[in-house]
């Protein structure tokens, strides 16, 4: 009994923080607790051996106890006045992620796995970002390893009015991408994340036929018919942008409004094919005029 008071501690202060050990361990605990409690009340559940138990079994699932939350709370105001400094250059600073950064947090995100992965679930269904639970689980763990994924479930922990709102910072092209393809490719380094979304979307942009289309929106519903994609005019901007900065500039779609016609232009033309040489056209001038 004593190793599995001692067990539940440690679960609670370290192992469910731990992406790999929370992986392993999280969804087998249920078999574990019903068999102490089962054990517990063979014993003598109001003991002081199961007293400790259910003690170290809260602590198991919500954390370390009371007098660890002054120090989170602590630590957590370091890291937010480090999360102030400008977007661009702190994802160009942490492209490329030291040794010694490992398993740091500079944001002041929380370090436990399983409320990580709620933010994301979370922002996941209220957006229909289509990420799969493996991919998920890819972003919890390489948030621990990288600040750039670290800051990116940071952001989804936030309140936004509308989701034009998230597409902010220089990882708008990352955000563009999870929105607009139902299927993507994740991965936990955020140099091949940018690169894999560069690809993407030159293979869609590749495609377009300015000549084709009369308007940018006729464009984007071809688009998203084609490939099946999510494309709005926001995301659509983000990925020809990003594009463009990193030297493919592709040509898209001109509206001409000198070439607009409206309904009465319309009518017109039509009126002078079924009265070409009637004579009728002049009046049809003097009537428009009134």
């Amino acid at each position: 009994m004593p190793l599995i008071i001692i067990f539940f501690i440690w679960y609670g202060i370290y192992g469910r923080n731990n992406p790999k050990i929370y992986s392993k361990l999280h969804n087998k605990l249920g078999w574990v607790i019903a068999i102490c409690i089962l054990f517990g009340g063979l014993s003598g559940f109001s003991s002081l051996f199961g007293g400790l138990l259910a003690v170290s079994i809260v602590i198991a699932f919500f954390g370390a106890p009371i007098w660890l939350v002054a120090w989170l709370i602590a630590r957590s105001s370091k890291g937010k006045a480090k999360a102030k400094q400008d977007d661009y250059s702190y994802y160009k600073q942490h492209y490329s992620q030291p040794s010694e950064n490992k398993g740091t947090t500079v944001t002041g995100l929380t370090r436990a796995v399983p409320k990580r992965r709620k933010i994301i679930q979370k922002f996941n269904q209220k957006y229909d970002l289509y990420l799969t639970d493996e991919e998920i689980n890819r972003i919890v763990d390489a948030s621990y390893m990288s600040n750039c994924w670290e800051r990116e479930i940071l952001d989804m922990d936030q309140k936004y009015d509308t989701i034009s709102q998230w597409y902010r910072g220089d990882s708008a092209w990352l955000r563009a991408y999870l929105h607009a393809f139902p299927v993507q490719n994740v991965t936990s380094d955020f140099e091949s994340q940018r690169i894999i979304c560069l690809d993407t979307f030159y293979q869609v942009f590749s495609e377009i036929d300015p000549g084709k289309y009369e308007s940018m929106e006729s464009c984007v519903r071809e688009i998203n018919h084609r490939f099946m994609t999510n494309f709005d005019d926001i995301t659509f901007s983000v990925a020809h942008r990003f594009l463009a900065d990193n030297g493919y500039k592709f040509e898209l779609p001109h509206f001409d409004v000198r070439g607009v016609k409206s309904d009465i232009d319309r009518l017109k033309d039509k009126y002078d094919q079924e009265t070409a040489g009637s004579g009728s056209r002049s009046g049809y001038e003097k009537m428009r005029q009134r």
